[in-house]
């Protein structure tokens, strides 16, 4: 009974089988049939993997087509690569260096802001609430001791330059700063 095969297997190409030189590719039995009967590989029969694949080679008549049918069917080798110099290499926007699209760092102590919902208040209230934590922890740092938490993992305990609240309220979600 023939092993399942991968979808790397299944994938194949002529391109794959040509670039394998003559050293040849393991492929599917499938696959070798279909490129078998157009001319565009050899086959030898008495090689077969764990996989129930057959080992083949690109025939003369197999490379003259991938060249001819080139870029069109994407069979085509990979042009060559550039190597460049002296590009910068753009800043990546992720993490605290993002910022954040809520006015977290211009709000003072006991300034709140109103985020009106005409949809779903339970879905703001979870985005804003997310938003709220990174920028508690944005504003916090570790002392160097640690804490254990009910499930009993340790945890570093934090001292918040500034912190914030998320509350539901009539008509929307308001965040607060209370630290």
């Amino acid at each position: 009974m023939a092993k399942k095969q991968t979808k790397a297997m299944m994938a194949l190409s002529l391109k794959d089988i040509v670039a394998a030189g003559a050293e040849g590719l393991f492929v599917p039995q499938e696959t070798a049939k279909n490129f078998y009967e157009e001319g565009f590989i050899s086959v030898d029969g008495d090689k077969i993997d764990e996989y129930d694949c057959i080992l083949v080679t690109a025939t003369d008549k197999g490379v003259a087509y991938l060249n001819e049918v080139g870029e069109e069917s994407g069979l085509a080798e990979p042009s060559e690569f550039v190597l460049e110099t002296g590009i910068v290499m753009p800043a990546k926007r992720t993490g605290s260096n993002r910022g954040s699209k809520y006015p977290f760092e211009a709000m003072g102590m006991n300034e709140n802001q109103s985020f009106m919902v005409k949809g779903d208040v339970e879905a703001t209230m979870k985005t804003l609430s997310s938003a709220v934590a990174v920028a508690n922890r944005r504003f916090s740092q570790e002392t160097g001791e640690f804490k254990m938490t009910k499930g009993g993992n340790s945890v570093p305990v934090r001292v918040f330059d500034r912190k914030f609240a998320a509350r539901k309220v009539e008509g929307g979600v308001r965040v607060f700063r209370i630290q």
